[in-house]
C-alpha cells in the first residue's frame, strides 16, 4: 500500500504514535488513490477538508475498518462508527429531544450528523447538537443547502452518507490487500 503514497501521506501516517492508527491512516490515503490514480494531487482546504481535481471524498475510519465515499461532481460527507458502549452522557449534549427519541442508537444518528458536517465543510467544530441528524434518510437541508442522506448498519458499524443537492445509490466495494 505504501508504494501507492506521496511522501507527504506517509508522513502524516509515521506521526501517529499507535501502529492502529499509523494503519488506519495509509488505508485511508490508498483508498482515495485507489479511486483516483497514483498521481493526483489531493489537498486540503483551510477546514481541513481534503480535495483533488478528479472529484470529491470523504474518508472514515473506526477501530479497524477504514471507508470512503466518493463523488466526481459533488460535495460528499461520510462517516462510519463500530458499535461501542458508554457513550449515554455524550448523548444528552449531541442530540436534540426529537433526535433521542428517535428510536436510533448514538452511533447511528452521529453518523448521520458526521457525514452532514463533513458534506458542507465545516465539520464539527460548530458544535455537533446543531447539526441535524434528521431525517436520518432523504432529504435534509443545513446551511441553506439541499443535501441527501442515505445511512445503514452493517457488520456492527452505523455508516451515513451525505451527497449535495440530489439522490445517489451506494455501491459498496471492499479492498483487502496485505
Amino acid at each position: 500500500m505504501l508504494s501507492v503514497l506521496s511522501d507527504e501521506e506517509k508522513a502524516k501516517a509515521e506521526r501517529f504514535v499507535r501502529e492502529e492508527d499509523r494503519l488506519l491512516s495509509v488505508g485511508g490515503a490508498y483508498l482515495a488513490r485507489r479511486f483516483f490514480g497514483r498521481s493526483a494531487a489531493i489537498a486540503r482546504s483551510p477546514s481541513g477538508k481534503p480535495f483533488t481535481g478528479g472529484g470529491f471524498f470523504s474518508i472514515s475510519h473506526s477501530v479497524d475498518t477504514v471507508a470512503a465515499a466518493f463523488c466526481r461532481t459533488r460535495e460528499v460527507g461520510m462517516d462510519m462508527e463500530k458499535h461501542r458502549s458508554g457513550y449515554g452522557e455524550l448523548a444528552k449534549v449531541c442530540f436534540s429531544a426529537a433526535e433521542s427519541q428517535s428510536g436510533r442508537g448514538f452511533f447511528d444518528l452521529f453518523t448521520a450528523k458526521e457525514s452532514l458536517a463533513k458534506a458542507e465543510g465545516g465539520g464539527i467544530a460548530e458544535g455537533l447538537a446543531l447539526i441535524p441528524a434528521l431525517p436520518f434518510d432523504g432529504e435534509v437541508v443545513y446551511k441553506g443547502q439541499k443535501y441527501i442522506r442515505h445511512s445503514f448498519a452493517k457488520c456492527g458499524y452505523s455508516v451515513s452518507v451525505c451527497l449535495q443537492s440530489e439522490d445517489f445509490t451506494i455501491e459498496e466495494c471492499s479492498v483487502y490487500e496485505s
